[in-house]
């Protein structure tokens, strides 16, 4: 049961990457685009890097607190399931 589940999960999971890595494509050719368009206009070169930093550390902060926080909660779990 549990090897089935298993794979059930993993297939899900590499579906759901596949999609997000086509959605990801399509987000990175327009935000090429707008970058392009903002270097065109005469948008200063620090200013286009620091857009484009502060979407990135913004998304690398939440997934470094929702790992720490989902991380706790599950060792919190299997200490429970390893001294039951």
């Amino acid at each position: 049961m549990i090897a089935s589940l298993s794979a059930v999960f993993g297939f899900l999971a590499l579906y759901r990457r596949h999609r997000s890595l086509r959605c990801h494509g399509l987000h990175r050719r327009q935000r090429t685009r707008e970058v392009g368009i903002r270097i065109a206009l005469g948008a200063a070169r620090g200013n286009v890097i620091w857009l484009v930093m502060r979407e990135v550390l913004l998304l690398v902060a939440i997934g470094v607190v929702a790992g720490v926080v989902f991380s706790l909660m599950l060792t919190r779990v299997v200490q429970s399931q390893l001294l039951a």
